[in-house]
Formats: structure tokens, sequence, C-alpha cells
């Protein structure tokens, strides 16, 4: 099925972000801590001279980044070689790329294009893996693998 949602188009059998409230799987933050980079450092680090930060930054409510790599020009770009990619904010994440999907329904107009991973629908949504969910209940996982086109 194909659906226009808030302006985006979104097709049920495309993997789509999944959208999650950070605070449900049991092991994101681990992940945060082990591989995450915190792009609003990133970015005060960039104009900032100081060698130390402790004093010139604080940020209650970082964002950090789960699965990416920098490019030739210095900018993030998802690593193909992660097992899945991420925008971690305090209140939402985001799992823009993953070997794992649900059935979801569509989020709210907050997040356009997107699947609500706490409520079962009919739409694909990349999901976090198995083990970063833990304990936590959640939607039916099931493994994606993208299919390869010979160059074409």
């Amino acid at each position: 099925m194909i659906k226009n949602h808030w302006g985006i188009t979104v097709d049920s059998e495309v993997p789509t972000t999944g959208v999650l409230n950070s605070s449900d799987p049991y092991y994101l933050y681990e992940d945060v801590t082990r591989s995450g980079i915190d792009i609003d450092l990133e970015e005060h680090c960039k104009e900032c001279k100081n060698e130390y930060h402790d004093d010139c930054w604080m940020d209650d409510e970082p964002t950090y980044i789960i699965g990416f790599k920098k490019n030739e020009e210095g900018d993030y770009v998802l690593d193909e070689k992660a097992e899945y990619s991420a925008i971690v904010g305090q209140q939402e994440t985001q799992v823009l790329r993953s070997g794992y999907v649900s059935r979801v329904t569509l989020c709210s107009p907050c997040f356009p294009g997107q699947g609500d991973l706490d409520t079962p629908g009919e739409f694909l949504a990349f999901t976090l893996p198995p083990e970063v969910w833990g304990e936590k209940e959640h939607l039916k996982i099931e493994e994606w693998k993208e299919v390869e086109t010979d160059g074409e």
C-alpha cells in the first residue's frame, strides 16, 4: 500500500524510519555510551578554540547519533557496516537503518512519513536489534535483508 503521510510518500513494503520512546529499550544507553556521538558538542567544538569544554559547554538535552561515520567532507553519514543507525534524543529515538523491522502504524504529524514502534499496523519500520530492547516488551521484530541489485 502506498500512502501520502503528511507530505511524505510511504510504501508499506519498504521500511521507513521507526520512532520510539528513548527510555523504552533496556540497553540503548549502553550503545550511546559505547559508540554514540554527541552532535551538539561536535558543532560546539567546530567553533570553540578551547582545548577542554567543561567551562564553555553544557547541554541538558543532548542528541546522539549511533551508526554514523564521517565522509570525506567531514559530514556524518550512515555507516552501512553498523548494526543500526539512529538519532537518539532525550524523548524520542529515530531508527534510520537496521537489519530489523516491525509492522507499525504511521506516526503523528510530528514525524511525517515515519513509523510508530509502539503501535502495530501495516507499515514496515526499522527497529532496534532485539538485544538492545532486552526484556522490554515490544512489537514483533523480523530480520530485514535488503535486496542486492547486481549494480543496476
